[in-house]
C-alpha cells in the first residue's frame, strides 16, 4: 500500500508512558495482540513482500480513536502504518510516532478530508530483512484472539531473548512471551499443534524431554483441566512421519522404527514424555 499523499492532521496525544520503549518486534506483537482483543478476531495475511507485510482485520468498524487508545503507543515504537475506509468512502493512513517524551499521531488520505469513523483495518510492516519479517508475520497470525502468551522460535525468539523479553523457562524447548502472570497450563494452551509435534519429534529422535513434558505430565497426574486428544494426535503424526509403526502381538504391543529396531518406553524410571507416550499409546489403567 503507498502512503497518502494529504496530511489531514498532526496531533499530539499526551505524554509517552513511563515504561519506557520497546523493541519493535515486542511492540509489534502487542499491537496485534490489543486488535486481536478489541475486535475479538485474528487478522489474515493481505501481503508479503521481502520485508513487508500487511494483515488485515476484516469486517471491522471503529472510531479512529480506538486505534489511538488500543495501540497508539505500541505502533509508535514499531515501523507500522494502519489504513482503513472511511465514512467517505476513500482510504485514510494513520501512523504514530514519539517527539521528545510526547506521543504523536498523524493521518493522511487522498482527500486530505476529516474523518471519524472507519472500516477494515490493515497493519502494514517495515521490518530490516525478510527473514525477520516472515518470523514476526508467523507469530502474529499464531496469536489467539486474546492470547495472554505465545511460544516462540527461530530468529524471532532469539531477539525477544536478547532483549530480556522471555519468561524464564529453562529447559523448554520453546521460548514463551506473556502479556500477563501466566501457569503452566497457560503456557501449555498456547502451543499449538505444529509445535507439539515438534516436541514429540524431537523426543523420538533425540531421547530430548524438555521442560513442556514435565508440564503436561504434571497437570496429567494432578487431573487438572487437559486437551489430550491433540497431544495424542501429534504424537502419532510424529511417529508416522518418522516410519514408527505399533506392532501388536497376543497380549502385548510394540512400537518399532523405521529400521525395525524397538523402543522402550520405561514408565517407572523414565521421564515425563516417556510417561505420556506410554499413556496416550496405552492407556491401559486408571491414572
Amino acid at each position: 500500500m503507498c502512503s497518502l499523499t494529504r496530511t489531514i492532521s498532526e496531533e499530539c496525544l499526551g505524554a509517552v508512558p513511563a515504561t519506557g520503549p520497546r523493541p519493535a518486534p515486542l511492540a509489534y506483537l502487542s499491537a496485534v495482540r490489543a486488535f486481536n482483543c478489541f475486535f475479538e478476531t485474528t487478522p489474515v495475511l493481505l501481503e508479503s513482500n521481502a520485508a513487508a507485510t500487511t494483515l488485515l482485520y476484516r469486517n471491522v468498524s471503529y472510531l479512529w480513536q480506538d486505534v489511538v487508545e488500543q495501540a497508539g503507543v505500541f505502533a509508535a515504537q514499531t515501523p507500522l502504518r494502519l489504513f482503513g475506509t472511511t465514512e467517505h468512502r476513500e482510504t485514510a493512513e494513520m501512523d504514530f510516532f514519539q517527539q521528545d517524551t510526547v506521543l504523536m499521531a498523524r493521518r493522511r488520505s487522498a482527500s486530505g478530508r476529516e474523518f471519524d469513523h472507519l472500516q477494515g483495518l490493515a497493519l502494514q510492516a517495515q521490518w530490516p530483512d525478510a527473514a525477520l519479517a516472515q518470523n514476526m508475520t508467523a507469530l502474529a497470525l499464531s496469536l489467539s484472539s486474546c492470547p495472554v502468551c505465545c511460544a516462540v522460535s527461530g530468529p524471532a525468539e532469539e531477539i525477544l531473548r536478547t532483549g530480556g523479553l522471555l519468561l524464564p523457562t529453562p529447559g523448554s524447548l520453546f521460548g514463551y512471551l506473556t502479556w500477563q502472570r501466566v501457569s503452566s497450563l497457560d503456557l501449555l494452551l498456547c502451543l499449538g499443534a505444529a509445535h507439539q509435534t515438534q516436541l514429540w519429534t524431537q523426543f523420538l529422535t533425540e531421547g530430548r524431554q524438555s521442560l513442556e513434558f514435565d508440564w503436561l505430565w504434571s497437570s496429567y497426574y494432578r487431573d487438572g483441566p487437559l486437551y489430550l486428544l491433540e497431544w495424542e494426535l501429534t504424537l502419532r503424526t510424529a511417529l508416522a512421519q518418522l516410519g514408527f509403526h505399533m506392532e501388536q502381538r497376543q497380549n502385548t504391543f510394540r512400537l518399532l522404527d523405521r529400521e525395525g529396531r524397538e523402543q522402550r518406553f520405561d514408565f517407572a524410571r523414565g521421564g515425563p514424555a516417556e510417561k505420556l507416550a506410554l499413556k496416550l499409546l496405552f492407556p491401559l489403567d486408571d491414572k
